[in-house]
């Protein structure tokens, strides 16, 4: 059941859009902007350390190889060798893998998936397993959101980890999960090929006047795409709205499309922050209709 503690508030969109409006800073590198990233997001949820991995394609084993790493956070000096450590054993000593990552590569097909360690491995397995006992100890870190989406160039995809220091004994709530997943959203646009530029049409031609055009105060849509947005507000994926609502994953992309195209937005922060904020105000044309 969704409370409202659980649901991400306006202030938590703002904030969001501040972080995405910070990875698109001009001539800054891409190790600052992401190190930078890690300390707002720590902020924005109360994290202590974060890691963000480019994955290399998928091999036989449960793991991708890390392509490059980049962390951030009050742990670093205390994560960086058990990090490193990890890296270095698991390949020959499966049973030290991280359970909670297996659990994640088991589970990621095609989207982005976001879960806490507890959504993925529960307390008993996760303390007395051997990863916990030589590498989270070591790194003083314990509760974590794990976040994996797939990259278009060569399968290769992009790893957010947030962690809690060791002895925090307040786990992630779903709120905050809900914010590494739009955050990644967000991060994950350093790493995406940028799409090429159509041409330019004439002078004054329709690129023009919607250029200048205004961001709409009100939007018309049918019934399914207001569910649609409604599960979008309380933090659902593109994935849980699917499953939730009885669509195809592509009819709820294509959803999605209709309503960044309405409210004049690029990503669901900037989504959720015109609707939670009442500067679009969206009406359902006939309640009746439902695509």
């Amino acid at each position: 059941m969704t409370t409202r503690r659980d649901m991400v508030a306006l202030d938590d969109a703002q904030t969001l859009m501040g972080l995405a409006a910070d990875l698109r800073e001009p001539g800054v590198g891409r190790d600052r902007l992401e190190t930078k990233f890690i300390d707002s997001l720590s902020r924005l949820i109360g994290a202590d350390f974060g890691l963000i991995e480019l994955l290399g394609p998928r091999g036989p084993g449960p793991f991708r190889d890390t392509v490059r790493a980049n962390a951030a956070g009050a742990l670093l000096l205390d994560v960086l060798p058990a990090y490193h450590g990890y890296q270095a054993a698991y390949a020959e000593h499966p049973h030290l893998a991280d359970p909670a990552l297996v659990a994640l590569g088991a589970r990621v097909n095609g989207s982005m998936l976001t879960l806490t360690r507890a959504q993925l491995v529960d307390d008993r397995a996760w303390y007395g397993c051997d990863h916990v006992q030589i590498f989270r100890r070591a790194a003083r870190a314990d509760h974590c959101i794990y976040s994996e989406l797939p990259l278009a160039r060569g399968d290769s995809g992009l790893r957010l980890t947030m962690s809690r220091a060791w002895g925090v004994s307040r786990p992630f709530s779903e709120r905050e999960r809900t914010l590494v997943a739009l955050a990644h959203d967000e991060l994950a646009r350093l790493y995406r090929a940028p799409e090429p530029d159509p041409a330019p049409p004439p002078a004054g031609g329709p690129r023009a006047l919607s250029a200048l055009r205004p961001r709409p105060s009100r939007i018309e849509v049918s019934a399914r795409v207001r569910e649609v947005l409604d599960r979008l507000l309380v933090g659902d994926s593109e994935k849980q709205v699917a499953y939730r609502l009885g669509l195809s994953r592509h009819t709820v992309h294509e959803h999605v499309k209709k309503l960044y195209a309405a409210c004049g937005v690029h990503s669901r922060a900037e989504l959720l922050a015109a609707c939670l904020g009442g500067s679009v105000r969206v009406h359902v044309t006939d309640p009746r209709a439902a695509e």
